[in-house]
C-alpha cells in the first residue's frame, strides 16, 4: 500500500515537472520568436557598465604626472612593456654560459 502511494506521488511529481518544463519551453520559444537574436535592454546596460569599468581613466607617466589621454596612456604602456621585455637580439655566448651553465654551447 505504501509502495503504491510512493509510486503514485512520484508519477504526480513527474507530471508536474513535465508540465512546468513544457510551459517554460513554450515561453522560451515565444520570447525567441518575438525578440530573435537581439540583446535586451538589461544586457545592453550591463555591457555598458562593464565597458566603463574596464576603461583606464588615467595613468602615471614616466615623469610622475597623470595622463588622461588614451593615446598617451597607450604610448606609456607600450614604452613600459618595451623596456620590460627588452631582449637583445644576439646575446654573447659568455653571457649565456654564465647564466645557463648546463647548456652545451
Amino acid at each position: 500500500d505504501l509502495a503504491k502511494k510512493i509510486i503514485s506521488i512520484t508519477k504526480q511529481i513527474n507530471e508536474l515537472l513535465l508540465d512546468e518544463t513544457a510551459h517554460t519551453l513554450q515561453n522560451l520559444k515565444i520570447r525567441n520568436y518575438t525578440q530573435g537574436n537581439r540583446a535586451g535592454k538589461a544586457l545592453a546596460t550591463l555591457l555598458r557598465q562593464k565597458q566603463a569599468q574596464s576603461k583606464i581613466p588615467y595613468l602615471h607617466n614616466h615623469t610622475g604626472g597623470k595622463t588622461h589621454d588614451p593615446r598617451e596612456i597607450l604610448a606609456e604602456m607600450a614604452n613600459f612593456y618595451d623596456t620590460l621585455y627588452n631582449i637583445k637580439q644576439d646575446p654573447q655566448t659568455s653571457t649565456v654560459r654564465t647564466r645557463h651553465p648546463k647548456l652545451l654551447i
